[in-house]
């Protein structure tokens, strides 16, 4: 099966006002041979640059690469919040898939590295591009969802409420709690076959919007511009604001 989903792009910005961000994103991908590349936009309990309010990636996928992406959001906002990210985003660095990935298994890890702190939302999608599968889970008041602006295939006999102008948008979100602090008894996975022209978005609290046509079709075609086009228009004054899109 060919790669579907090749680039990926993520935004954080620390909430106006504060020098430490209390989000962050996880992008790492994997290879055939297990091999691994990384980039996070966690700033780190104390801000590693008070003018680095923003701090972006985007990158393509080789083919056949598999993708580890993660959007956290530290309880609160400022250091202390920064701090649980920070040790989220390491403990997410330290994992590798094995023959069948588990991610509630890797929230529990997480939970450990970031007890004692404020804690964290974190939603965490696995995108196998090998066997056409993403799998998706969320902890706490964080947002997850795969849309098409044209779906075909399965995704075109999913076409029900979630539907919008023809187009498909399936929300991902799982359980209530906080990594680190307060874990749901049970840790739900999402699994969806991967088709043409799908979008995975995964996003803090401190974005808030809607999928359209036109903007699922900018983030089909160009990821970064569509992350700039939401970061203009919906991203909180009052809090940080993180979001990670795979096209």
């Amino acid at each position: 099966m060919p790669s579907l989903i090749r680039r990926v792009a993520a935004l954080t910005r620390c909430m106006p006002g504060e020098q430490a961000n209390g989000d962050g994103f996880l992008l790492r991908s994997f290879d055939a041979q297990g091999r691994s590349r990384w980039s996070s936009g966690s700033l780190g309990p104390e801000g590693s640059d008070p003018m680095s309010s923003e701090v972006s990636e985007a990158t393509t996928l080789a083919e056949g690469e598999r993708l580890l992406m993660a959007v956290i959001d530290g309880t609160g906002h400022g250091p202390e919040a920064a701090e649980a990210t920070a040790r989220i985003v390491e403990s997410l660095m330290l994992w590798s898939p094995g023959p069948r990935v588990e991610l509630p298994a890797l929230f529990e890890d997480c939970h450990r590295a970031a007890h004692g702190s404020r804690g964290a939302a974190l939603a965490v999608a696995w995108l196998d591009f090998a066997t056409g599968e993403a799998t998706a889970c969320g902890v706490g008041s964080v947002r997850m969802e795969l849309s098409n602006p044209s779906p075909t295939g399965r995704h075109s006999q999913s076409l029900s409420s979630e539907a919008t102008a023809g187009s498909l948008v399936k929300d991902l979100t799982t359980s209530g709690g906080i990594v680190g602090y307060r874990m749901p008894p049970r840790i739900y996975e999402n699994r969806e076959f991967l088709e043409a022209g799908d979008v995975i978005a995964l996003w803090s609290d401190g974005v808030e919007f809607e999928w359209d046509r036109g903007l699922m079709r900018l983030a089909r075609s160009d990821p970064d511009a569509a992350i700039d086009e939401i970061r203009r228009r919906f991203f909180h004054a009052r809090d940080d604001a993180t979001i990670a899109i795979s096209v």
